[in-house]
């Protein structure tokens, strides 16, 4: 004689575990805020989300099973940083997040702040590159061999990408050694030459570090001038290449600290939005 066939009751939680079961596949997010948005890569199921896509209507599902479903989350907080000698070297520690559930939670965002904080203060801070996060949403214990090929990976050691504070003034040593005896006339026409030095401006140096809007607001310097000024220092940087890695840094360092509050005030939307759904 035949069972009778058992029925199952219906499970509400069965959809929350294979979706948390899902996420934890070769997934994390990894942030080298030294980087900007270049630094920040979500890898799902052992492949980049291009960060154009991550909100996108066919990614939606991806983000949820990662960012919104329950997770006990390993947070893996260090520093890259490069010695004197050129060689490069890091430092970390995790920490498990359990039954943390939403990475965009302000309170965790400023938990792994504090936590990247606390390495910052325990190196030199002349040997650093960038310090980093990686949170992987399942409990692990990443090898210090995983987290070299990450950094290597995301290319925080590349020399091309971020230098130390230490190469950084070395650089700046060489541009003023090279500029230092270089007329304002040489790259900004005379009128405005004599302007700037009226306002204790007297060299390309000074110049150089210089706010924007300091200068905007400068009397004498008008939207024409300010534009021979933008001319004249792109030129020198064209002429002169430790000038140009100078601007260039400098550069990246204003997209990095305006991208790090972007993101900031967009895991704030995000976890308002998360809020509200959540009493529907």
């Amino acid at each position: 004689m035949a069972k009778k066939p058992r029925n199952k009751k219906y499970n509400p939680k069965k959809l929350d575990k294979w979706a948390t079961k899902v996420a934890e596949q070769g997934t994390m997010i990894i942030h080298a805020q030294g980087l900007g948005k270049d630094g920040k890569v979500w890898v799902f199921h052992d492949k980049p989300v291009p960060s154009g896509e991550w909100l996108a209507p066919h990614r939606l599902t991806d983000y949820r099973l990662t960012f919104m479903t329950p997770h006990k989350w390993t947070v893996v907080a260090g520093v890259a940083c490069r010695n004197q000698l050129g060689q490069n070297y890091f430092t970390h520690t995790q920490q498990s997040a359990n039954n943390e559930f939403i990475y965009h939670d302000p309170q965790i965002q400023q938990w792994i702040y504090e936590f990247v904080a606390e390495q910052i203060n325990d190196v030199n801070k002349e040997h650093i590159l960038s310090s980093f996060f990686i949170a992987i949403p399942y409990q692990t214990e990443l090898a210090e061999s995983d987290i070299d090929k990450l950094l290597h990976w995301l290319k925080v050691f590349d020399a091309n990408n971020i230098k130390t504070h230490y190469e950084m003034l070395q650089i700046k040593a060489e541009a003023e050694s090279v500029i230092k005896d270089i007329p304002l006339e040489d790259f900004v026409p005379k009128q405005t030459a004599c302007t700037l030095r009226k306002h204790n401006i007297p060299d390309l140096m000074t110049l150089f570090w210089q706010e924007e809007e300091r200068l905007k607001q400068l009397k004498g310097i008008g939207e024409k001038r300010y534009q021979h000024i933008c001319e004249g220092l792109k030129s020198l940087a064209k002429k002169h290449p430790s000038f140009r890695e100078l601007a260039w840094d400098n550069y990246r360092g204003d997209m990095c600290r305006e991208f790090i509050l972007a993101d900031a005030a967009n895991s704030e939307k995000i976890y308002q939005h998360y809020l509200e759904n959540k009493k529907k």
